[in-house]
């Protein structure tokens, strides 16, 4: 699957609008809807997994291979440096839970509650990772039957246990995250990477409008404290109409490329994972909020460009002529980014 410029904006967006949620909340302020980014991260991820089990990644070995090779090395390092520094600076982060046992069931992508009660990882954002992994397990499995049953089997698995958790609410950590309605994310995700592998997407005149509705909706519930219940209306629909907006701009050729915002998607990844640590030191300083923000998007992002030049893409490199089998061998590293 090539490599689409509006997805690497969209990434970038999503990563920034986390940026300034945390910001935010650590300062006092509010910017609920920069929560959205991760149900825009989940949309894409959907649309992501479609397109390369259809192109390149056709067994569930091949995938699973590819996604722990993207996901765990930068996952694992900033886990262990979060938990790292918490027990070197106590003081540094607001919120911190250094169990150990907790740490390993973090770095094992295993839903629990720490010691709060919260369903959190060791890094707080992690949360997400879990449900991604669960997403990622399920599309793997669905990879061992015929291709024409695939998408049919993981939206009524999806949607049955996205039902299931707004009827059960269950109470243990694992379930909660296994049966969030954000599961319902993915799903739109996959039907919007099936359509656009049909060449099926709207015309660019269409995309447009859609994109401009999806901002407007956000712009609507942006002031709005929802109830985690309808969070995948208020926040999914709005990253639907996002994602389908640009990805019909780039088809019909009305997107522009710009370097900037596609630099800052190649290291959304990093920003995402990063970008706690960096505000744990500005949002203490000093300065009205605005700066902190400003200061936290800069900052992040130059760390997180960082860790992608110097990090993600080194340690891929330095698997792939290691040939670190049976985790990945070098033949099947792609240029695929979830």
């Amino acid at each position: 699957m090539k490599e689409l410029w509006s997805i690497q904006y969209l990434r970038a967006l999503a990563a920034l609008s986390v940026v300034v949620f945390h910001m935010a909340e650590g300062s006092g302020g509010w910017f609920q809807v920069g929560s959205a980014g991760v149900d825009l991260f989940f949309v894409i991820s959907g649309f992501i997994m479609w397109g390369v089990t259809e192109t390149k990644e056709r067994s569930a070995r091949e995938f699973i291979r590819r996604r722990l090779l993207r996901i765990l090395p930068l996952y694992w390092a900033c886990t262990l440096l979060y938990f790292a520094s918490y027990r070197l600076k106590p003081g540094l982060f607001f919120y911190a839970d250094t169990d150990p046992t907790g740490l390993v069931l973090s770095l094992l992508f295993v839903p629990h509650l720490d010691s709060y009660g919260h369903n959190w990882p060791t890094l707080i954002q992690g949360w997400t990772l879990n449900i991604e992994m669960f997403f990622y397990a399920l599309v793997a499995l669905a990879l061992l039957l015929p291709r024409r049953l695939q998408l049919s089997l993981i939206t009524a698995l999806l949607c049955v246990l996205s039902l299931a958790g707004a009827v059960l609410q269950p109470r243990p950590a694992l379930l909660q995250s296994y049966t969030s309605g954000l599961l319902l994310e993915f799903v739109a995700g996959l039907w919007i990477g099936r359509l656009a592998v049909a060449g099926r997407l709207p015309s660019a005149k269409v995309g447009g409008v859609m994109l401009v509705a999806g901002f407007l909706l956000f712009a609507l519930v942006s002031r709005i404290e929802h109830p985690d219940g309808v969070r995948v209306i208020a926040f999914g629909v709005p990253a639907l109409l996002i994602l389908v907006g640009a990805l019909a701009l780039e088809q019909g050729g009305a997107l522009p490329k710009w370097q900037l915002p596609k630099a800052l998607g190649d290291a959304s990844y990093s920003i995402y994972l990063l970008h706690v640590l960096v505000g744990a030191v500005i949002v203490r300083l000093p300065v009205p909020l605005s700066v902190k923000v400003g200061g936290a998007l800069v900052v992040s992002a130059l760390v997180g460009d960082l860790a992608f030049r110097y990090f993600e893409r080194r340690v891929g490199s330095w698997l792939r002529t290691r040939r670190l089998s049976p985790l990945v061998p070098s033949s099947e590293l792609g240029e695929t980014r979830p």
